[in-house]
C-alpha cells in the first residue's frame, strides 16, 4: 500500500509532466494547452510518435496515448456536465 505523501507525489509529479507536455503541444507545435502531446499523436494521428511515446512509457502504461486521450475526452465531458452544458 502506497503512503498518503508518496500518492501526493506520484500525483504531483504526474500533473507536472502533463502540464510540461501541454506547454509542449501548445508553444512548439501549435497546438492547444488543454491537450498533451501523448493525447494529440493519437488523435491526429501521428503514428511514428504514438509508437514513440507508448515505447517509452511502456513501463509505466501500456497503450498510453489511447488512453491520455481518453481520459481527455472523460475530463472535458465531467467538466461539461459539472457546468450544465451536457444534459
Amino acid at each position: 500500500m502506497m503512503s498518503r505523501a508518496w500518492y501526493i507525489i506520484r500525483r504531483l509529479g504526474a500533473a507536472l509532466l502533463s502540464s510540461v507536455s501541454r506547454f509542449c503541444n501548445a508553444a512548439f507545435l501549435g497546438g492547444s494547452t488543454s491537450e498533451s502531446i501523448s493525447a494529440r499523436s493519437y488523435r491526429e494521428p501521428w503514428p511514428r510518435a504514438v509508437k514513440s511515446i507508448n515505447a517509452a512509457l511502456w513501463v509505466f502504461e501500456r497503450d498510453h496515448c489511447r488512453k491520455a486521450w481518453h481520459t481527455e475526452v472523460s475530463d472535458a465531458r465531467k467538466t461539461l456536465a459539472r457546468n450544465d452544458f451536457l444534459k
